[in-house]
């Protein structure tokens, strides 16, 4: 958020850039607020979690055409 609203700010103001950065500010702890009680709202809908076993989780790392590449799997 703080790197979108500065980057708006600064495309948006006169020759000498952001001169906004108190709302830079403020628009960043505001949306982070927001963020923060939207996850707990969607945790508190899934209140029951299950514990995964390690021996069920694999996780991989590897150097493929697109660079290096990391994956992750969880056995059901």
């Amino acid at each position: 958020m703080f790197a979108g609203a500065a980057t708006l700010c600064t495309l948006g103001g006169d020759r000498d850039g952001c001169n906004a950065w108190p709302f830079v500010a403020g628009a960043t702890l505001v949306a982070g607020g927001v963020g923060a009680l939207l996850g707990a709202g969607v945790g508190g809908l899934f209140p029951k979690w299950k514990r995964v076993e390690p021996q069920r989780v694999t996780v991989s790392f590897g150097v493929g055409s697109r660079g290096v590449q990391a994956g992750a799997r969880i056995h059901f």
